[in-house]
């Protein structure tokens, strides 16, 4: 539903309740050959009250006084207008007009009726007063649950506008806590290559320039393209590639995405630098492997990291602010509609995301 629609469906869903109280009794009086158009008259008048006094709860009084926990003065209010619309709508309508002499016989033979039935003759004024004021209260509530599930439906909007807002901020911390040694350490492994091999540290250079401007300008987006996103991750990876030793085993499958799909950016590479930063080993063999996988309309992201030192490592450290804001994003981004688990055994940190679009 687009914003225009769900601007007007209130109105839509006001003006079909009160065409209903409208259209309703001319329907009765059609099908049991009823119709009387003086009692049509009075019902009008009461539907009139009632929406007076359903609107004036709904726009002003609830909002004025029951919320800001006037709750004593909106009681009063109410209690006087449903007394001032009885006497408008009741006591004015029979004078307006007066029960005509085929209500009056209507009525008595159905009174005859009832006690006929056993049931006593109830007292006629009494009774209008109850059933008015039972029906006033039940427009009273519902005007004020309405005004206070709307109420809630704005604040829910507002604190999830703001929860991203938040989010994106710490999205862009990511980004600062991931550039500068990220780009420090690159640039010393680049400035290495220049004498062995020009054309590697060349090709360093390409790749360190596309993942820049990934960083200044796409990753500001709310939502980039799942190909740019695993382009982004395959130069990361190649450049991470340029400091590891021969002891580290890399095994990396990243398909190639349909090239129009959304996606949210920056949303794997923190998994992604958390396996670079605590899976590598100078000393020992060690392994990283990372998995992507496009299945239908679910997104699969594996991500396997060895943990070697084992005994001088504190699986807490193995989860930082980077993990903390992908899980809030993920919350915001698709709830319901993903699934994230994290396990460590004695030697295997183990990322499993998966994301329905």
């Amino acid at each position: 539903m687009v914003a225009g629609e769900k601007k007007y469906l209130p109105v839509i869903l006001h003006v079909a309740a009160w065409t209903i109280f409208i259209i309703l009794p001319l329907y009765l009086g059609w099908v049991t050959n009823t119709a009387d158009i003086t009692f049509l008259k009075r019902h009008y008048l009461g539907v009139a009250g009632y929406a007076v006094l359903f609107y004036l709860s709904y726009l002003w009084l609830t909002e004025k006084y029951l919320f800001r926990g006037k709750w004593y003065l909106y009681v009063l209010f109410i209690v006087l207008l449903m007394m001032l619309l009885f006497f408008a709508t009741d006591y004015g309508g029979e004078r307006l007009f007066p029960r005509t002499q085929k209500e009056l016989e209507f009525h008595k033979a159905f009174e005859e009726f009832m006690q006929s039935q056993g049931i006593p003759k109830r007292p006629d004024y009494p009774f209008r007063v109850v059933n008015y004021f039972f029906t006033a209260l039940f427009f009273i509530g519902f005007s004020a649950g309405l005004r206070l599930l709307e109420r809630y439906r704005t604040n829910e909007r507002i604190r999830k506008e703001l929860e991203k807002d938040r989010l994106q901020s710490e999205l862009v911390m990511l980004k600062n806590q991931i550039s500068p040694h990220f780009f420090f350490n690159t640039m010393n492994n680049i400035y290495s290559l220049i004498e062995i091999d020009t054309e590697a540290a060349r090709n360093a250079v390409h790749r360190l320039s596309g993942l820049m401007r990934y960083f200044l300008y796409e990753s500001e987006q709310e939502d980039v393209t799942l190909k740019k996103e695993v382009a982004f991750m395959r130069n990361y990876i190649d450049l991470m590639k340029l400091r590891l030793s021969k002891k580290v085993q890399l095994e990396i499958n990243l398909p190639e995405p349909d090239p129009d799909r959304p996606f949210p950016p920056l949303l794997f590479i923190p998994f992604i630098e958390n396996a670079f930063k605590h899976g590598v080993s100078y000393q020992e063999n060690s392994f990283i492997r990372i998995n992507l996988q496009v299945i239908g309309n679910k997104v699969v992201f594996l991500c396997e990291n060895s943990i070697p030192g084992r005994q001088n490592t504190d699986v807490s450290d193995l989860n930082g602010i980077g993990l903390e804001n992908v899980r809030k994003r993920l919350q915001i981004l698709f709830p319901e509609r993903h699934n994230l688990s994290i396990t460590t055994s004695p030697d295997i940190y183990r990322v499993e995301l998966q994301i329905e679009q």
